[in-house]
């Protein structure tokens, strides 16, 4: 837990932590020393309860912490080029997905090559080898696409021989 102080001297308001109640502290605004006790507590009972407020950054004289999770895209590099990547890369796509059901519902000898495709487009995306991983990425597609349309002819040209006998 945590409680705010206001220093003395200058008015500036700093949350401190409650393991330093009864320790000098320095003021970051403008450093002079204060004392911490029970009483600079706003709203502390004689039972020695502190209060319970909201923490507003961290405290004075500890550096954050970085995320376990990395840096969150908005607090991300404003390099362009750095940006681009970042973009690039959360848009990939192995078209593993369609190469499965190409290979399902339309033509299954080319739809295999597209998921085989996919399936290296995927093994080069998680190498971080992204260049590899786009190009094959890109002929799974070209595979599914081909996949698609020669089943969809033969589907064609399998009804027009049953309809006209």
């Amino acid at each position: 837990m945590s409680f705010q102080v206001k220093c003395p001297h200058c008015g500036q308001v700093m949350e401190c932590m409650d393991e330093w109640s009864g320790k000098k502290v320095r003021c970051p605004a403008c450093n002079q020393v204060i004392g911490l006790s029970f009483e600079d507590v706003p709203g502390a009972s004689l039972a020695g309860e502190l209060p319970t407020l909201p923490k507003q950054g961290a405290p004075s004289g500890t550096t954050p912490q970085p995320s376990p999770y990395g840096t969150p895209p908005s607090q991300a590099s404003s390099d362009p080029e750095q940006q681009r990547m970042l973009l690039v890369l959360s848009s990939f796509s192995s078209h593993l997905t369609g190469a499965i059901l190409a290979t399902i519902f339309c033509c299954m000898p080319i739809g295999i090559v597209a998921i085989v495709q996919a399936s290296r487009a995927n093994r080069f995306f998680h190498a971080k080898q992204y260049e590899k991983a786009y190009s094959t990425a890109n002929s799974a597609a070209t595979w599914e696409w081909l996949a698609i349309g020669l089943g969809t002819l033969f589907y064609f040209v399998s009804l027009a021989c049953f309809i006209l006998g």
